[in-house]
């Protein structure tokens, strides 16, 4: 059975604003705003999807949402790494939940036993996301850097003991770039390359196609914060679509060793992939 009040802590909006912490008023508000950013009606069907009969909880909630996924090439592209093989899937983050979610479920049915995912901390209490995350705190909690540096470690000696890594290294979800004036990624982490070099571990690059709604975009502008908070609801307008994505050609650690930039060099395999 799922415990309340683990269940409270998925997706806890106080965990990302303090002020909102408590009960009475702030509790009702707090109440409030998450059924108002879709997070009460997720925390909901990930719970239902906990109930089925099945390891692939992630597969199970995007078929409660019904949504598909269009993976076409990744399954043989996964299945070329020898199972107990040390690996690393990247990805870019277009959508921030539904993404996630299907990159998850891949994970989890190709590399049943030996799969994680590098994810924010605020959804590790959902049930049963345990066995496959290994949680980053990316909103500004206290003892972050500390923390994310352990999980780094345990993510690196996970791909050193034959365990596939999956991540999506902008570490959140794209948005747009004034820059480059268009909506993108945030720049890569460099501990992604790092830790393939350091591993020797090879990386399937996979591009996940389309973007979130204009409405997205310009109420994210506001505040990181805000843009994050906005995910669920996000992921909800998901509903009855089919997620894109397809995988690059396998990057061996040579080929990152020897290039002078190793991030842009998995920037780059991601999004030239074409559908």
């Amino acid at each position: 059975m799922n415990n309340p009040k683990k269940l409270n802590q998925f997706i806890n909006l106080a965990q990302a604003i303090p002020a909102l912490e408590g009960n009475g008023l702030r509790k009702t508000i707090r109440t409030l705003l998450e059924k108002i950013l879709g997070i009460t009606e997720i925390r909901q069907t990930i719970t239902d999807a906990s109930l089925a009969k099945t390891h692939n909880i992630f597969a199970r909630t995007l078929e409660i949402l019904n949504i598909l996924i269009d993976a076409k090439n990744i399954p043989q592209t996964i299945q070329k790494i020898p199972p107990g093989t040390g690996a690393i899937i990247i990805a870019n983050h277009p959508f921030g939940g539904a993404d996630a979610i299907a990159l998850s479920a891949l994970c989890a049915k190709y590399r049943p036993d030996d799969s994680k995912i590098l994810a924010n901390s605020i959804v590790y209490h959902a049930p049963k996301f345990k066995k496959y995350l290994l949680p980053l705190k990316i909103l500004g909690e206290p003892n972050a850097k500390l923390h994310n540096l352990k999980t780094l470690k345990q993510a690196t000696e996970h791909i050193k003991n034959g365990g596939l890594l999956a991540v999506f290294p902008a570490g959140g979800v794209s948005h747009y770039q004034s820059d480059q004036q268009k909506t993108t990624d945030a720049p890569w982490s460099h501990h992604i390359a790092r830790i393939a070099i350091h591993t020797k571990a090879p990386v399937i690059p996979i591009k996940f196609f389309g973007k979130n709604p204009l409405w997205f975009q310009l109420i994210g502008k506001i505040h990181p914060l805000l843009r994050a908070a906005l995910i669920p609801r996000a992921l909800l307008i998901m509903k009855h679509k089919t997620i894109k994505c397809r995988a690059g050609n396998i990057i061996q650690h040579q080929t990152l060793t020897k290039a002078n930039n190793p991030t842009q060099t998995l920037r780059d395999a991601v999004y030239s992939i074409s559908t």
